[in-house]
């Protein structure tokens, strides 16, 4: 199974670290950025499968980080993080109380992962 290199960009700190946290229990390697101008620095020093945005960050910041996020030499998947009103630019879209399961449901079925990985959170 590949390892696939996500980032997740958000503005709360605690929940970037637990959402990081989730992420690397599931088996993916991750990198974090805590605001529009960070991830857009980020972007451009190293390459993602995917790029999940956070509804911590404002409206136009989300917008910019997808689109560098699509203007970027990878071409990453988009996953937008929700509250209201989905982001029609990403390639999917999560609520915000959807839960860890779901996200990695949605981040299974983006990369194209079916089945393969095991989308549950085990118990630590």
């Amino acid at each position: 199974m590949a390892l696939f290199h996500l980032l997740s960009i958000g503005a709360d700190p605690s929940v970037l670290a637990t959402r990081s946290d989730v992420l690397k229990r599931a088996g993916y390697l991750v990198s974090t950025a805590s605001s529009e101008i960070s991830a857009r620095q980020v972007m451009k020093e190293a390459g993602f499968d995917l790029v999940v945005v956070c509804h911590s960050l404002t409206l136009a910041d989300r917008r910019k980080v997808i689109q560098a996020a699509q203007e970027s030499a990878r071409r990453p998947k988009i996953i937008a993080i929700h509250r209201e009103e989905r982001e029609a630019a990403a390639d999917a879209s999560v609520h915000s109380l959807d839960g860890p399961d779901r996200l990695l449901e949605v981040i299974a079925e983006v990369l194209g992962e079916g089945t393969q990985r095991i989308s549950r959170l085990e118990p630590r």
